[in-house]
């Protein structure tokens, strides 16, 4: 994946996403190469593109779970994967990143306790994302569509300023 650096121009406190020169190196290939991007705040920011072009690479560099080969990645102001970014960011994961033996609720509950939000906060969530009637059922007994919306309730529980899905 490649991008100009200049195909984006908007004005620094508005960035939510600003990666400069980015290079990231995955086994043997070069998955990104010089790409660079701003993201203004409250914009939905599609990635379009074929397998394997590195619309996934670019995701886990913006949240700060890719090694990164050169290039810089600021989110919100701050290094991508650093500290002040837990809470502000949300991530959702190709496939659910959920406990199948814990309750929805209790899933949302749990990624509550991490960023540091009330429980109740889960309730709202979970009701968030459509899943109120099922808020007591076991993650293993849903389906595909009803897990990936128990991931998204999990990142939305903090009320990130940052959504990567």
């Amino acid at each position: 994946m490649s991008s100009s650096s200049d195909e984006f121009l908007v004005d620094a406190a508005d960035v939510a996403v600003h990666a400069r020169h980015l290079r990231v190196v995955r086994g043997k290939r070069v998955a990104l190469h010089d790409f660079s991007v701003d993201i203004a705040r409250g914009t939905v920011t599609g990635l379009l593109g074929p397998s394997g072009c590195g619309k996934t690479t670019l995701m886990r560099s913006i949240v700060g779970t890719q090694i990164v080969a050169s290039g810089t990645v600021t989110v919100l102001g701050h290094p991508a994967g650093s500290p002040p970014l837990r809470r502000r960011v949300g991530y959702v994961t190709q496939e659910p990143t959920i406990y199948n033996d814990l309750r929805v609720i209790d899933n949302v509950r749990y990624f509550a306790d991490l960023y540091g939000v009330a429980a109740d906060a889960a309730a709202d969530a979970v009701d968030g994302v459509g899943l109120s009637d099922h808020a007591r059922a076991y993650c293993a007994n849903l389906s595909g569509g009803q897990r990936t919306r128990v991931s998204l309730a999990c990142a939305l529980v903090s009320q990130p300023d940052l959504l990567v899905l």
